[in-house]
């Protein structure tokens, strides 16, 4: 997906075209003869649309709709446009928009969401919310396309809480949102060394973790990859001392998580250089990694909605995510349902839902509860880890509300083998899950003092 600089978008309008082919003989004249009968009648019947297709889509950048909260217009920083990135008077800035004034008060028909429902749509499309890196070179993110923090809303835009305010009224208007999501670059961190002209596979092949050459396009779609070493990268990557944690999930600090393999050459890029390299600058992720693959997922599947008028199948949309959230893939998440009843008891799709859940152990509860519980599981922490003599210590503390909390810790450690898990002197019982390939051993955890034997 293209993205300017200075604009922020490129959108690319593709059009329709009707090409109608008569496999009859031609006469004389060269014109194909009239179609009859069942070819007739196939000519004359009305397109089918898909439930997408059937929408009609207002795309609006929050930071350019309206400014519902002044306090946020420098994302709570202060100083130059260089350090918050607000400057309404320079397009290339941040203006102030966010999405309390997108929301508005949800029924005014003359702002927000109500007024985009009178003028006749169905439908947002909304221009990624996720944390930026403000200002990269002459302008700032407020377009939502130069990611750092793929956990948290950009807090020129608001909170997370005002993006599910403005969530909710879309649905209570009975209105669907798309969220816009970039899934191959993140913001520009990462610094070329030696410069940072495309270096091809021609010149510089990837190299494995003990300087193999291999092929990256032999492990695209594969749950393998060779192991990496940013010491055999094709443009050695550096970052900023105080730029090494920058990005979340922490995954993404991970220089050979990259392509590394310096800028798109606009006047001479070979497909494999548009592929692979930097546009403008920002971070190409190495997307035929499966960790890579994995990782944003991850994500992105948390907030998985599914809805009885998207035109998703049921039972198959519930058992295809649950079966691999469970399996051996491991694609994790919070899968959110929301379903129009129109006053029903319940639907089908509500059923299905239901049982599809119970068969693979799911537990269904409402929003809230799964949100409180997050905020309970993200107060939660390790701390006081030390490592010595194959033994590992740590403390948990576990955040009030984390019922049901629990640990993981890989099998195989430095020295070994795991052998036993103690909390506060306790043998603590555990299962050996595999998540992503990898072994961890699983066990409640509850506010204590662990130790974790290898050997």
């Amino acid at each position: 997906m293209s993205r300017s600089l200075r604009a922020g978008l490129v959108a690319v309008v593709v059009g329709a075209t009707l090409a109608v082919g008569a496999g009859g003989a031609v006469s004389s004249q060269g014109a194909a003869p009239k179609p009859t009968g069942a070819a007739l009648d196939a000519l004359a019947k009305p397109p089918t649309y898909s439930a997408f297709a059937s929408q009609r889509i207002y795309f609006v950048m929050p930071d350019r709709y309206a400014n519902g909260d002044p306090s946020n217009d420098r994302g709570g920083l202060s100083g130059p446009r260089s350090v918050t990135g607000y400057d309404p008077a320079d397009p290339g800035w941040y203006h102030g928009g966010d999405l309390k004034g997108l929301t508005g008060s949800c029924t005014d028909t003359r702002t927000g969401l109500a007024r985009i429902k009178g003028l006749g749509f169905t439908a947002l499309w909304v221009t990624p919310v996720v944390v930026q890196q403000y200002v990269q070179a002459d302008s700032a993110a407020y377009h939502g396309y130069w990611g750092l923090d793929f956990t948290r809303v950009d807090p020129h835009l608001g909170s997370n809480a005002d993006f599910a305010a403005f969530v909710e009224c879309a649905h209570s208007l009975r209105m669907k949102v798309y969220l816009d999501v970039v899934v191959n670059h993140t913001a520009d961190v990462i610094i070329p060394a030696g410069g940072s002209t495309f270096r091809g596979a021609d010149e510089v092949p990837y190299r494995d973790c003990k300087g193999k050459p291999f092929s990256a396009v032999r492990y695209a779609g594969t749950n393998r990859f060779p192991c990496l070493s940013s010491r055999y990268q094709p443009r050695q990557p550096l970052v900023l001392p105080q730029s090494r944690s920058l990005k979340k999930p922490a995954w993404l600090n991970d220089v050979t998580r990259y392509h590394n393999r310096g800028n798109i050459t606009f006047d001479s890029c070979s497909p494999a250089c548009f592929e692979q390299g930097d546009f403008f600058g920002l971070d190409d992720l190495f997307t035929e990694n499966p960790k890579v693959v994995n990782g944003m997922i991850d994500v992105y599947q948390t907030p998985t909605f599914m809805t009885n008028e998207s035109g998703q199948s049921f039972p198959f949309t519930t058992n295809t995510l649950f079966s691999r959230a469970m399996g051996p893939e491991g694609y994790y998440g919070v899968f959110v349902a929301n379903m129009h009843n129109s006053n029903m008891p319940t639907s089908y799709e509500d059923d299905q839902l239901v049982a599809s859940a119970q068969n693979y152990g799911i537990p269904v509860v409402s929003s809230r509860d799964v949100l409180n519980w997050m905020d309970a599981r993200n107060a939660s922490s390790f701390r006081n880890l030390d490592w010595s003599a194959g033994t590992l210590r740590f403390t948990v503390s576990a955040g009030a509300g984390a019922d049901g909390l629990q640990a993981m810790l890989p099998v195989q450690g430095p020295s070994g083998t795991l052998t036993s898990v103690a909390a506060n002197g306790s043998a603590v019982p555990y299962t050996v899950q595999t998540v992503k390939g990898v072994q961890y051993a699983v066990f409640d955890a509850s506010s204590a003092l662990f130790t974790a034997t290898y050997s």
